[in-house]
């Protein structure tokens, strides 16, 4: 009975007028129900000729679901004979019973039965029985004793001494019911205990001002009594045993009384609801998910999810909700994390606060104003507060809330990416929202949608339309009845489905209404302002000022603010009250107001004629005159009096200010932050006086810097438009080094930004020439570099020479950068000689190199040095270890963007040692950031590699397609990442042909070197043998696998030099999968010893392959003795890599199930 009627416990649903009359029993079970009664609750005053029949009907049907004894007979009429206890709403008053009698004594146990009895309600009680007094009544009954319930647990809290753990669900219970003034009095205690005195008077206030505002009235004695305490610092009031009493209530009010809030229960959404509570339910499992919901403004993207934040919280959720704002991005990074921890902190208990800040000490610089020690490093920050997220999931469960996530900031993008690339077990769920309308095709969230999109545990949802069905009953919700069929299709002409347009078009209707108003709108636009212009004048102009501030304020906040348009405290509390009863203004759990629907913001703030706004603005910006005494406030200071600037009309202001925060932005290595201040002032600038644009300086020195800067956010389109703007405004006369370092980093840029497959050499050469004139200058070293990179990257000889000419340059410039630089081309020059060689030479030059970057600090030069640094490191664990440091010193410096390159160094090398979980460690920031086109094909395809040989070849295939995104034809580009990962898909989707076809085409291309050829080989051999297990199988033709070999040992003799020279280990493990391919007597013995190699070259993965391998060959040559020692050393590897197939293939051997090549 509490919620829509269901039986037996499994949901199904009674239809039709069965679930009336079974209903109508209910509620007075062993009552007896004349036939006229029952016929007045089915069809009121027109039943039909033959209703006693119909009756009859359904009381049959209802004995043969619910037993023939379920249902009695009385003289003309029936009752309900179950036993007690049958109903959930006779278990509810049992248990709230029981719970009443325990609170004084046995507060633990009473608080069990109260969470028991409040679970059973599953909507509102009776909802078939809207149209009946009776039913009416019994439901406002139940209503009455759950919301009874409710305060019963809360004060159970408080004397429990739970008063900050209880404070956000005392304030959902005031929004619910907003004049029962026992919850205002128990949220007022439990945040006077919190030691929140202020907060804990101004919910009172709160309370007075709506209760004056609607009814007339002053709050009662149980209010008045506590306010006096609060005031008076009664330390009575601390004891926990002390408690609130309740003075005695009316019963509830019918739906739309007086006072009565609207309902808000959700139509249309139960297949939405479904998916997301069993997100949720997985989520407490220790399976961890994201959904991100799509849908237009209005159409009840942030409704759903607060219907899912109530599920998560009876499940036992903490949820941590953070909102995006549409002026925020500018200078707020990690603002909506910022709002959600924030609101978390203020109600954590001490024991609580310092576990979390325990895992994340420097949170405690940054919240709650995200302020940076100074001289903190804030990248890392990233990483610091994605601990501190997993860590409070470690004590139960988190849902984390982004809404509106199209205005999220860049590094706020970062952050959700990198805890979703890190999921692993934990409590944790994600959920935001993002408006359609918002995202133009240049938007950067398309980018990130597609990236994130791929990983596991992510979903999405797009949220339609209302139909006309689900409309009526969310008519039928806010009006409390059923509406006519006119005045549905009235509402549904205007709104087509729109769920916030139908709320707001119902607002003035009621059930005996039959059509809209012809005055109301026909947008949504226009309706938001409906409800605005209902508002007196003072509460019209407050509101529009919210929309100038264009953020949530708090109250201290927004009186500041509204001494601009000549009102005090008193009357802006009078105008707060008024627009938040007219649903126009909401106050959240942290008592910050903004509008009930973020488009409330847009549509006030355009009813601003052209600078009609500018005033205000100016007149904010004057309020932020006060500096916050940190870095990282002022950063944000200076953000804010930008915007406030430029939307004053003050270009020349706006402009210094954007670049004072640029400049503190770039102090803090904050460069997302930066790129948006320098942004701005690229915009503004032509709009700015003389004396402005000669303070700012050269255009192309700001696009210069500007380009550099988007380069380390992986904004690379910027920086090419902007080099490409610098390329043509330079004097090539005047400034020659200036144009030649512009011509260098432009042609990196058409490289990173994907317009070319490799840097243009008539514009690398034109680079060196400029820079010519001056050969002892930084400049030149750089452009002889590039060249010696462009040409090495051709396999030309000259590059070795060019390297050589810019190192004795630099030894002539003398400069740590220019050493840097040239030792950098000096380690990559080899590959000009048509082969790579490994020489302690080039290890020491990068060495050098990379000491030189550390001591200047630029995280572009350090990601080009690691980079040669990691090249030149042979052996997989001592690669790792120097991918690892080189990568934490480029992050370190502000950016991961420039060593996403050492990054996948790092993840190749965990791959090969077997450790797939440090693979995907290494990879998990740099898939979330954004990246060059061919880094992050290179990214994708390593997290390709690694889920295929986790088993998740879901997620292999997405990664597989998002790289073809990227780069069509990336084997062109990325060279053994590309054909490895390739090779290995094929192989693990049971396609060994295809695998092997594209071995050898790849093979063919001119570019291939010793290690790519290799490797290949030793995957073609794998393909190959594979394919004669499917051949001796009889499902195929025979002789394939044989013939691939044969053309894959062909492809190796042409080669002009010894592919497995470098990698011996590669040659036996080729050898040992050819005996494989050919059945080969000697196979056990080749793949002892490739399992030998292996071991000794701590090559993990490998390893648990030639176990698996050479246990598979004792079983099919009859070498049983050997067996099991091969299955054990081979489990036991595989399970402690987490590599499901070799697991599962393994095991399938104790079966002598040799002969399924898959590793699915």
């Amino acid at each position: 009975m509490l919620g829509p009627l269901s039986v037996h416990g499994d949901q199904r649903r009674v239809g039709g007028r069965d679930r009336l009359v079974l209903a109508a029993l209910t509620t007075a079970p062993g009552e007896a129900f004349s036939v006229d009664r029952l016929a007045d609750i089915l069809w009121g005053d027109r039943p039909p000729a033959s209703f006693a029949k119909n009756i009859q009907g359904c009381v049959s049907r209802l004995r043969s679901l619910l037993g023939a004894d379920a249902i009695g007979t009385v003289p003309n009429g029936y009752r309900l004979t179950v036993p007690a206890g049958t109903l959930d709403s006779q278990r509810f008053e049992e248990l709230l019973k029981q719970a009443r009698a325990l609170v004084e004594d046995d507060w633990a146990a009473a608080r069990d039965l109260l969470g028991s009895a409040l679970g059973l309600w599953r909507g509102s009680a009776y909802p078939e029985l809207e149209d009946w007094d009776r039913g009416r009544q019994e439901a406002a009954r139940l209503e009455e004793l759950r919301q009874d319930a409710e305060e019963l647990l809360i004060e159970g809290e408080l004397r429990a001494g739970r008063h900050r753990e209880i404070v956000p669900r005392a304030r959902s219970m005031v929004d619910a019911a907003p004049m029962r003034e026992h919850r205002w009095a128990q949220l007022a205690l439990a945040l006077y205990r919190s030691d929140r005195q202020a907060e804990a008077l101004q919910a009172l206030r709160r309370l007075r001002a709506l209760l004056s505002d609607q009814l007339g009235l002053d709050p009662g004695e149980e209010v008045l009594r506590l306010e006096a305490a609060i005031l008076n610092h009664d330390t009575d009031l601390k004891a926990a045993a002390v408690t609130v009493t309740p003075r005695p209530r009316a019963p509830r009010t019918a739906p739309h009384s007086p006072g009565a809030p609207p309902d808000r229960r959700l139509a249309g959404r139960a297949e939405e609801m479904q998916v997301l509570g069993e997100l949720l339910r997985r989520g407490v499992d220790g399976s961890p998910g994201a959904v991100i919901v799509h849908g237009e403004a209005g159409v009840g993207k942030t409704r759903l999810i607060m219907e899912a934040a109530d599920t998560a919280r009876d499940l036992g959720y903490d949820v941590l909700w953070g909102r995006c704002t549409r002026f925020g991005a500018a200078s707020s990074p990690y603002a909506p994390f910022a709002m959600a921890l924030e609101a978390w902190l203020a109600n954590a208990s001490t024991t609580a606060r310092a576990d979390l800040l325990a895992a994340a000490p420097r949170l405690d610089s940054v919240l709650p104003s995200l302020v940076w020690a100074a001289g903190e490093e804030s990248q890392r920050l990233l990483p610091e507060m994605a601990r501190g997220l997993v860590r409070l999931a470690a004590h139960g469960p988190v849902l984390l809330v982004i809404d509106d996530l199209q205005w999220a900031d860049v590094s706020s993008l970062d952050l959700l990416g990198y805890l979703i690339a890190g999921f692993d077990a934990q409590d944790l769920v994600v959920m935001a929202t993002v408006r359609d309308e918002e995202l133009d095709p240049s938007h950067r969230l398309h980018g990130w949608l597609a990236d994130i999109r791929r990983f596991s545990g992510v979903r999405e949802l797009r949220l339609r339309r209302l139909t006309v069905e689900e409309t009526e009953q969310q008519l039928k919700v806010l009006l409390g009845a059923t509406p006519s069929l006119k005045l549905l299709e009235a509402v549904y002409s205007r709104s087509l489905g729109n769920a916030y347009f139908t709320e707001l078009l119902a607002q003035d209707l009621d059930v005996g209404s039959e059509a809209v108003a012809e005055a109301l709108p026909d947008v949504l636009a226009d309706a938001l302002l409906a409800a605005w212009r209902r508002l007196g004048q003072d509460a019209q102009e407050v509101a529009r000022l919210l929309s100038v501030a264009g953020r949530p304020l708090t109250f201290d906040e927004y009186a500041v603010m509204a001494g601009l348009i000549a009102l005090d405290s008193q009357d802006l509390s009078r105008c707060l009250v008024q627009a938040t009863a007219a649903g126009v203004v909401t106050v959240d759990r942290d008592d910050r107001y903004w509008f009930r629907h973020p488009l409330v913001a847009e549509v006030l703030y355009d009813t601003f004629l052209p600078g009609q706004a500018a005033p205000l603005h100016a007149a904010i910006a004057g309020t932020l005159t006060t500096p916050s005494g940190s870095r990282a406030g002022e950063m944000r200071r200076w953000g804010d009096l930008a915007l406030h600037h430029e939307r004053a009309g003050a270009v020349d202001e706006a402009v210094r200010c954007s670049l004072a925060a640029a400049g503190l932005a770039e102090q803090l290595r904050v460069f997302p932050e930066q790129l948006t201040h320098l942004r701005r002032v690229i915009e503004l600038l032509p709009r700015a006086g003389e004396p402005t644009r000669r303070a700012v300086g050269d255009d192309v020195l700001l696009l210069t810097r500007a380009a550099e800067v988007a380069a380390l956010t992986g904004d690379f389109d910027a920086e090419y438009d902007w080099l490409a703007r610098a390329r043509v405004l330079v004097d090539r006369t005047t400034h020659p080094l200036l144009a030649s370092k512009i011509l260098c980093l432009w042609c990196d840029a058409e490289f990173h930004s994907g317009h070319s497959s490799e840097r243009p050499m008539v514009e690398v050469r034109e680079a060196v020439d400029l820079a010519s004139a001056f050969p002892d200058s930084v400049e030149y070293v750089r452009a002889l570099s590039l060249l010696s990179g462009t040409e090495s990257w051709r396999g030309l000889p000259a590059a070795a020479e060019h390297a050589e000419q810019a190192l004795a340059a630099a030894i002539r410039c003398g400069t740590d950068l220019a050493q840097a630089v040239a030792l950098q081309a000096q380690t990559f020059a080899v590959f000009g000689s048509g082969r790579a060689t490994y020489h302690e030479s080039q290890r020491g030059d990068a060495e050098r190199a990379h000491e030189l970057a550390l001591s200047i600090g630029d995280p572009g030069l350090l990601g080009q040095t690691g980079w040669a640094l990691t090249t030149f490191t042979q052996w997989p664990g001592e690669t790792r270890r120097v991918a690892q440091s080189a990568y934490g010193d480029v992050a370190a410096r502000g950016s991961p963007v420039p060593g996403a390159w050492i990054a996948i160094i790092a993840a190749d090398a965990a791959l090969c040692e077997g450790d797939l979980a440090g693979a995907r460690d290494s990879l998990r920031e740099i898939l979330a950031a954004r990246l060059a086109k061919s880094t992050g094909v290179a990214a994708r395809l390593t997290a390709c590699v690694l889920a295929c040989r986790l088993g998740r070849l879901d997620e292999a295939d997405q990664h597989l397609h998002r790289a073809e995104e990227l780069i069509p034809d990336f084997l062109s580009m990325v060279g053994l990442l590309g054909a490895r990962a390739r090779a290995e898909h094929l192989i693990s989707h049971d396609r060994p042909e295809q695998a092997g076809q594209m071995v050898l085409d790849h093979l063919q291309l001119d570019h291939s070197d010793p290690d790519t050829a290799a490797d290949l080989l030793r995957l073609g051999a794998w393909a190959a043998a594979d394919l004669a297990s499917v051949d001796s199988s009889g499902t195929g033709s025979t002789g394939r696998g044989q013939r691939l070999l044969d053309r894959l040992i062909e492809e190796a003799e042409l080669l002009p030099w010894d592919p497995f020279a470098a990698q011996p280990e590669l040659r036996t493990l080729f050898e040992a999968e050819s005996a494989r391919c050919r059945r080969s007597d000697d196979e056990v013995d080749l793949w002892h010893a490739a399992l030998d190699r292996c071991i000794s070259a701590h090559w993990g993965w490998e390893e648990a392959v030639a176990s698996w391998r050479c246990a598979e060959a004792t079983v099919r040559t009859g070498q049983s003795s050997q067996t099991d020692t091969m299955v054990e050393h081979a489990l036991q590897l595989a399970r402690e890599m987490g590599a499901e197939p070799i697991e599962r293939a393994v095991v399938a051997l104790t079966a002598r199930d040799v002969d399924k090549p898959a590793m699915r």
